[in-house]
């Protein structure tokens, strides 16, 4: 049995005023920058001047984690940054975990371990917006496979099949586009 924080390390994210807002700068990562467990970027996310970013700026591979929202489902969920050495940081409401493990631990993060404990580790509902507690986060515990060979071979895997979901997913995409397009062309 594992502490979160054993292996993790957790912070929060940046609070900003909106005349800190900018068309370019710093871009702060959202609960909108994580669609089914993947990182996306998006034409309407929001950049803040660099000179009031004074907490570290998210890196390659760190986890990002919802940490309150409107709509307590969504608290929890999480996704790998990849970056292409831009610029990110997290916004207010965000969480970045950093770990030397991380692949796995964000595999982890998708077992009934981290579902049990979101129903118990997220305050909030009935109306009210959701919160993940990061002392409750890092107190949590569950197990792990001692070997880090075997670590590194479970991270693997799912990074594999992440990237197999993502690519057949992109492949569904096209295809619903071509039979839209398909439809109004020969159905007018």
């Amino acid at each position: 049995m594992i502490r979160f924080s054993d292996i993790a390390t957790i912070r929060r994210g940046l609070t900003y005023s909106p005349e800190n807002i900018r068309d370019r700068g710093v871009r702060v990562l959202r609960s909108s920058n994580i669609d089914e467990d993947a990182f996306t970027i998006s034409d309407s996310d929001v950049f803040v001047d660099s000179r009031c970013v004074n907490i570290p700026l998210a890196n390659n591979g760190d986890i990002l984690v919802t940490a309150a929202n409107g709509s307590p489902r969504l608290v929890g969920k999480h996704c790998l940054v990849e970056s292409d050495d831009e610029k990110m940081v997290p916004g207010g409401f965000m969480y970045l975990v950093s770990s030397d493990e991380a692949e796995f631990l964000n595999a982890c993060m998708g077992a009934s371990w981290y579902k049990k404990f979101l129903v118990t580790g997220v305050s909030g509902g009935n109306g009210a917006i959701g919160n993940l507690s990061k002392d409750e986060l890092e107190k949590c515990e569950f197990y792990i496979p001692k070997e880090k060979e075997e670590r590194n071979r479970i991270a693997s895997f799912f990074t594999n099949l992440d990237k197999q979901i993502s690519l057949q997913s992109q492949q569904v995409e096209k295809l619903m586009q071509l039979k839209k397009a398909c439809l109004n062309q020969f159905i007018a």
